[in-house]
């Protein structure tokens, strides 16, 4: 499993809407990260797609 680590900032309107829970340095979170949009086929096709291009490298 892989982690990286980023720095996330939450809006005070969205902070707010947890009250009366408090957010404190080091507690776990879900993040999502949108990347880039893709339509459905291009996700199912990356993993072959990606072994394609692996099997033609020369090491």
């Amino acid at each position: 499993m892989v982690f990286y680590t980023i720095r996330v900032t939450v809006p005070a309107a969205e902070i707010a809407r947890l009250a009366p829970l408090r957010i404190a340095a080091g507690m776990q979170a879900d993040v999502f990260v949108q990347t880039e949009a893709r339509t459905p086929l291009q996700f199912i096709v990356k993993p072959l797609r990606d072994q394609i291009e692996k099997a033609f490298r020369e090491r």
